[in-house]
């Protein structure tokens, strides 16, 4: 019996033990707040918003820079254009004052004061007939505008701000 007495014994000591183990597990995670796993998730949120804000500031940041270059470029290919279209120009006109010149008997002055002349002239009617055409069209637009208002005063009120001027 002393056998089984200390076999009873051993059994519920270990049992013991364990359960005591089990119970200072318990008490551990009793100890634990009940608001960590919050912070924790917390903290994970606050780091992967910056994470994004970060990453959205660096796309920002690239998208300006190939902005910038890409206007720069324009720029520099709208300077080469219009030097392209100037030089041409000016090699066309020199090429035809020397003609015009040659033609009035080795003049070259002569040649140039008439091609320079006549390109200026002619510059200068372009931009008074597309002036023009411009101040027309305006005119008409507005003409158009105060008939189609006149014409609703019309149907809405029996007649319009002329007619009443009139009256």
């Amino acid at each position: 019996m002393t056998d089984s007495s200390d076999s009873d014994s051993g059994p519920s000591e270990t049992a013991d033990c364990t359960g005591a183990t089990r119970d200072a597990d318990a008490a551990g995670a009793s100890t634990a707040h009940p608001l960590d796993p919050l912070v924790k998730h917390l903290a994970e949120l606050r780091e992967f918003s910056l994470h994004y804000v970060e990453a959205r500031k660096d796309q920002a940041k690239a998208s300006a820079k190939r902005f910038m270059l890409l206007a720069g470029l324009v720029c520099v290919g709208g300077v080469i254009g219009i030097a392209l279209v100037a030089t041409s120009t000016i090699l066309v006109l020199a090429g035809l004052a020397t003609v015009v010149g040659d033609v009035l008997g080795n003049r070259a002055g002569v040649g140039q004061l008439v091609v320079g002349g006549s390109t200026l002239l002619a510059c200068s009617g372009v931009v008074w007939i597309v002036l023009s055409r411009r101040s027309w069209i305006a005119r008409k637009e507005t003409q158009q505008k105060y008939e189609r208002r006149h014409h609703a005063q019309r149907v809405r009120f029996g007649e319009d701000a002329a007619q009443r001027a009139a009256s």
